[in-house]
């Protein structure tokens, strides 16, 4: 259908089918509603029994206190009430429920005439334009049969096959009636395919903090690898006075580890097979062959 078929169907929908259309909107919205008020007053009708029964049962209390009178005021005004609210029941029941559906069912068939005399009135300006492409192609299939009758006597041959025909899922049947009239008809339409579903967010994986490396089995601690945790910060000035006090730190840190422990439970961060300590680191420190300080004299 093209752009000017559709734009002229829906001015004529928008002038002659939005009109009726509302009038149904509105008496579907006035019919839910009546019979929404309907369900409420059958419910204050019961409410409406059940306060008059509980009066009439406390007639023998009025008596009793010499308040009979004022009974009778209460009695009179629940028994209107009751009344009230029953003659409501029996008004939506009768009256105004029946009124608004048959309202509403005659105008969805004057809804439904209307968009039949526009779809009747559109189906003309349809099935012409699909003449006219159907024309094209029979013109196409004749000048197809032309040009290869004129090659073959041109070549003094002739072609005997099949000719060419049209191929669309969606042809039907062609019909016709005894006068000569002849048309084509269509399947109906294939349901569109579903929109697949978005893909769930895979979120993003935190960023791990790259652990300190831990010496390989064999490997020496070196003079200028970093420090071990457990090893003391050398004071200021302390690495230059003492060259050998940054291993012999080391070497203290190494022996804490138990003899008894296996490699496994030692520290990832200490060697599991340390070397044995460097005497003239420990001379230099002052430290005796178990790296620990001589006593003090005295």
């Amino acid at each position: 259908m093209t752009c000017d078929l559709k734009m002229s169907l829906a001015v004529a929908a928008e002038k002659s089918i939005r009109p009726l259309a509302e009038s149904v909107r509105k008496l579907t919205g006035q019919l839910a509603h009546l019979r929404h008020r309907l369900e409420t007053e059958r419910g204050n009708v019961g409410k409406r029994e059940a306060d008059l029964e509980s009066l009439k049962a406390a007639a023998s209390s009025y008596l009793a206190e010499n308040t009979f009178p004022t009974f009778k005021v209460r009695l009179k005004r629940a028994t209107e009430t009751l009344a009230a609210a029953r003659e409501s029941v029996v008004l939506f029941e009768t009256d105004l429920i029946p009124r608004t559906e048959k309202g509403l069912q005659e105008a969805r068939a004057k809804l439904e005439q209307a968009f039949a005399a526009l779809v009747l009135a559109a189906r003309a300006d349809c099935e012409a334009e699909m003449a006219a492409a159907l024309a094209v192609a029979v013109a196409v299939h004749d000048d197809f049969l032309a040009a290869i009758r004129e090659l073959g006597k041109t070549y003094g041959t002739a072609y005997h096959g099949k000719p060419p025909v049209v191929y669309n899922p969606r042809l039907g049947e062609v019909k016709h009636t005894p006068t000569g009239r002849w048309w084509l008809t269509f399947t109906a339409a294939p349901p569109a395919p579903a929109a697949p579903a978005p893909a769930a967010a895979v979120p993003a994986q935190p960023a791990r903090a790259e652990s300190t490396r831990t010496p390989e089995v064999g490997e020496s601690v070196k003079a200028d690898s970093p420090l071990p945790p457990e090893a003391p910060a050398a004071a200021p000035g302390g690495a230059a006075e003492c060259p050998g006090a940054a291993a012999a730190c080391r070497v203290r840190a190494l022996r804490r580890t138990s003899a008894t422990e296996t490699p496994e439970a030692a520290p990832a961060d200490l060697d599991p097979y340390p070397l044995p300590p460097d005497p003239d680191a420990l001379a230099a420190d002052g430290l005796g062959g178990d790296g620990e300080a001589p006593p003090a004299d005295g």
